[in-house]
């Protein structure tokens, strides 16, 4: 079983894909965060197997969080969650996971997990 970390910095989005990453089979706890450094202050105190990320947030960003959880877990599985089809390249240059176009829906992510694993 794992445990999902999402990030996004608008609540609503947040809220859609915390409810969607939940109906994945084999995700044992989902927790949520508006905000990057509460994220990443949260994950520094618990193990994450797997992270979806916004991109385009407040201050630090996605990509910026991306790095900052690989350097604590590199097995940590990254997942891009973005309305921004232009950051691919970097999110690549992370060794990113799967990258996703929003909204994001189960079926999409459960698809993208599938080809990783």
């Amino acid at each position: 079983m794992m445990i999902a970390l999402c990030v996004d910095d608008e609540y609503l989005l947040l809220n859609n894909l915390v409810r969607e990453v939940k109906l994945l089979e084999g995700i044992s706890e989902v927790v949520g965060f508006e905000d990057e450094d509460d994220a990443l202050e949260w994950e520094k105190e618990h193990h994450v197997d797997i992270a979806f990320l916004d991109i385009k947030m407040h201050h630090m960003g996605g990509l910026a969080l991306a790095e900052k959880l690989r350097e604590h877990n590199p097995q940590i599985i990254l997942v891009f969650c973005t309305g921004y089809k232009e950051f691919g390249y970097e999110a690549m240059q992370l060794h990113a996971d799967a990258y996703l176009l929003k909204p994001v829906r189960a079926e999409k992510i459960k698809a993208e997990l599938a080809m990783i694993q």
